[in-house]
């Protein structure tokens, strides 16, 4: 069972403001109070217009889309320029041997943290809100001794990848083959590209419920684009959510996410049909599926030792299921979260939390590396 901590409640006092009612006050004042509320009338009266027309041109954008639409990001036209790699950590050996390492072990071991409310009930947004300052506490420390890169994505999101450590002759290290999986292209592989780069015998497969873009992307950068909804199980039709082309409002580009009843092909089985060299790990696996991570998250939890091939790390987008319409509670998260957790596979290294337009995103970016795996060890770890 998760820790549970209680928060006290808050109780707020409301504080009452005396009125003034004095007969001469109100009087001397009565003409200069009628001036000022029917500017402030006229005022607003131009404000709303001005909004009902911004709203008028969004909504006749938007009952345009053949599909339902679920939810949208604004996206502002001009974007902070960011690094595209950045190199952070130093490698320090050894690591997995210290006390410090097997502390950090035995902290995540507890699992989740469940914040209740004084009446006793789930606390949602505490419990959710805390997973990036609790577990990073634990691996802080950990993280900061492995030589990682940060790979810009997507505007300011972050994708990490732990460097191959130097050739042994073992086999493991920096020469060994290398494969990476995207699971939800997004119409952008930068940070695939910038990895490529780095290591050019790494093998890319991407896959996708939508071509448009996605597939032309993988392509220029030499990877292989599977046109396929990916989740947990394999389904003959599922509810998936598909990034659609943005539209520009004004200033703003309106990114479109719409459900669309499509077949699903289950974790394992796409591990099972695309991994042709089951003898190596996949050695990154990146998740940003709109919802259908929920689903994988389960897989990882429950059913990780029937997949076919060992994945050393993993980026995976968990959005907040009140966004979604997703059929899936925190409290399913918070459960498979914390069976992961507890099975000490999985190092929760690092995770960020995106709040920049809630409450309309609001969602975890969660970095997990494999401590459990001889292969991953020896390619990642010291």
């Amino acid at each position: 069972m998760p820790a549970v901590i209680r928060s006290s409640g808050f109780h707020y006092k409301t504080l009452l403001d005396n009125l003034n009612s004095n007969d001469n006050y109100q009087q001397n004042h009565f003409g200069l109070k009628c001036f000022e509320w029917n500017g402030t009338k006229q005022f607003a009266k131009a404000f709303y217009a001005l909004i009902s027309m911004a709203i008028i041109i969004l909504i006749t954008n938007l009952l345009i889309m053949p599909q339902k639409l679920l939810f949208f990001g604004i996206q502002q036209s001009e974007q902070i320029e960011l690094p595209q790699l950045e190199r952070i950590g130093q490698l320090t050996c050894p690591l997995l041997s210290t006390p410090d390492f097997h502390r950090a072990v035995r902290s995540q071991n507890l699992g989740l943290f469940e914040i209740q409310l004084e009446a006793g009930q789930l606390d949602v947004n505490r419990t959710w809100t805390q997973i990036p300052e609790h577990f990073n506490r634990i691996w802080e420390k950990q993280f900061a001794k492995l030589q990682v890169l940060k790979l810009l994505a997507d505007g300011d999101e972050y994708k990490y990848f732990i460097s191959f450590l130097p050739a042994d002759p073992a086999g493991g290290g920096q020469n060994s083959p290398c494969s990476i999986i995207t699971l939800g292209v997004g119409h952008t592989v930068d940070a695939e590209r910038n990895l490529i780069n780095l290591y050019p015998q790494c093998h890319l497969i991407t896959a996708d419920p939508s071509a448009e873009i996605n597939a032309a992307l993988t392509n220029q950068i030499g990877g292989k684009f599977v046109h396929a909804a990916i989740g947990g199980k394999t389904a003959m039709g599922q509810p998936v959510n598909v990034r659609r082309e943005g539209t520009w409002l004004w200033f703003w580009k309106v990114q479109l996410i719409e459900r669309q009843w499509l077949p699903q092909i289950g974790i394992a089985d796409f591990l099972e049909k695309f991994i042709v060299d089951k003898q190596n790990p996949v050695d990154l696996l990146m998740i940003d599926i709109e919802g259908a991570e929920f689903g994988i998250f389960e897989q990882l939890a429950l059913n990780y030792d029937e997949f076919p091939t060992p994945i050393c790390q993993i980026n995976i987008e968990v959005h907040d299921p009140d966004t979604l319409i997703a059929n899936y509670s925190h409290q399913q998260f918070f459960r498979s979260l914390n069976i992961l957790l507890r099975s000490g596979k999985f190092a929760l290294m690092n995770t960020d939390m995106f709040t920049k337009q809630a409450p309309i995103h609001l969602f975890l970016r969660m970095f997990f590396v494999n401590i459990g795996e001889e292969k991953c060890r020896k390619k990642f770890l010291c």
